[in-house]
């Protein structure tokens, strides 16, 4: 496993605090590695895409 740099990590932390503010709950998951980051990526981008719709 690699440390995070302190710009993927402000990056994190910004997208924790904005789904907050949305009142969006959200459950943070560690990641080993870029695939894994991917992964968790795309599925985040696929539950936004679902929560805007049911909210038109």
């Amino acid at each position: 496993m690699n440390k995070a740099s302190p710009i993927d990590t402000r990056r994190s932390l910004e997208a924790a605090s904005a789904f907050a503010k949305a009142g969006i709950p959200f459950v943070p998951v560690p990641v080993l590695n870029a695939r894994q980051k991917s992964e968790a990526g795309v599925l985040a981008t696929q539950r936004l895409e679902q929560i805007e719709k049911e909210c038109q």
